[in-house]
């Protein structure tokens, strides 16, 4: 009987504590009468749940940080595509079959086609011989361009204009520094001229002055006497 005890008390008795069950494999540290431990189980935070992607079990905690590398999780294409890929194929998606679209390669020659971009290898096969005569025409254009560019004679005649051009242009530069110069020269005189005559006019006033202290002096200040009549 007391074995009996023992495996009840251990598999079935619903008030025997027990601990939850994620406690050994996740490190739950509640505890708990079996009658009531299930319904904290479920809502565990450390239980383990299935990933939508990948089913994979994982703990509670670690489940944003698995959602970001989770190879089966679907994401958006980048491109702007509608389609959703798996992490894992999205670079083969976005090399071979992006439903994104793309000028031709050949633009600047004068392909106009818009393609999607895991059709390029398809549209150059079938338009090779369009793109060869488009190529074609460029290249002839460019003959056309080269033969409108001056020959040696015209550069050499280009050159000989241009150093005439120079040459008179340093010429008048010389010719309007020279004139300057006189300018210059004939204010810097102006200039000396009348300041020699501010010199003189200065010494005249002087020598005025001398005058009328002279004068001064030979007389005793006094007013002159006015002349009776006989």
């Amino acid at each position: 009987q007391l074995e009996h005890i023992e495996k009840h008390l251990k598999n079935d008795c619903l008030l025997a504590t027990v601990s939850c069950k994620w406690n050994s494999p996740n490190g739950c540290p509640v505890k708990g009468n079996r009658a009531g431990i299930s319904q904290h189980e479920q809502k565990c935070t450390f239980r383990n749940v299935a990933c939508n992607s990948c089913k994979k079990e994982i703990q509670m905690p670690n489940v944003a940080q698995h959602t970001d590398v989770c190879g089966k999780m679907q994401l958006i294409c980048p491109k702007g595509c509608p389609m959703l890929i798996c992490r894992d194929a999205m670079d083969s998606h976005l090399t071979f079959n992006c439903m994104e679209t793309m000028d031709c390669p050949f633009k600047y020659l004068g392909c106009t086609a818009t393609i999607k971009k895991h059709e390029l290898t398809s549209h150059l096969k079938v338009e090779r011989r369009k793109h060869f005569l488009l190529g074609e025409d460029a290249f002839k254009k460019q003959l056309c361009e080269i033969a409108k560019l001056p020959t040696f004679d015209d550069l050499g005649q280009i050159r000989n204009e241009l150093v005439e051009m120079v040459t008179d242009t340093h010429s008048r530069i010389d010719a309007s520094i020279t004139k300057q110069s006189e300018d210059v020269t004939v204010v810097l005189h102006n200039v000396e001229a009348l300041k020699r005559a501010d010199e003189e006019r200065e010494k005249c006033f002087i020598s005025l002055v001398r005058q009328i202290d002279e004068i001064s002096k030979r007389t005793d200040g006094s007013p002159p006497q006015p002349k009776h009549e006989v």
